[in-house]
């Protein structure tokens, strides 16, 4: 049971390849696509990484305007709109 937990969170949270961009990879699920949990769970880990720890995820809203392939990672480009006294607001950009 472990295993599996740790393989679902190495699964759900993308690399840090610069600051502002990550990396996650889709995993296999046999569906022919990407998951949109799945992209919704790697972005809101992408975006919470660039905020103090004090600050949760309080909103989020996606659009998917294309399925994603399992044959490509899919690129999170993470942008600062606001860092205010109470709310930080992040833009997540999910490129593939």
């Amino acid at each position: 049971m472990q295993d599996a937990l740790e393989k679902l969170v190495r699964a759900l949270l993308p690399v840090e390849e610069e600051p502002g961009l990550y990396v996650g990879r889709p995993a296999e699920t046999g569906w022919g696509r990407i998951y949109g949990g799945e992209l919704i769970a790697q972005a809101a880990a992408a975006a919470s990484s660039t905020v103090r720890e004090d600050r949760p995820l309080r909103s989020m809203h996606s659009y998917f305007l294309k399925p994603g392939s399992l044959g490509h990672p899919v690129q999170y480009r993470v942008e600062t709109l606001r860092e205010g006294l109470e709310i930080s607001h992040r833009r997540v950009e999910a490129i593939q």
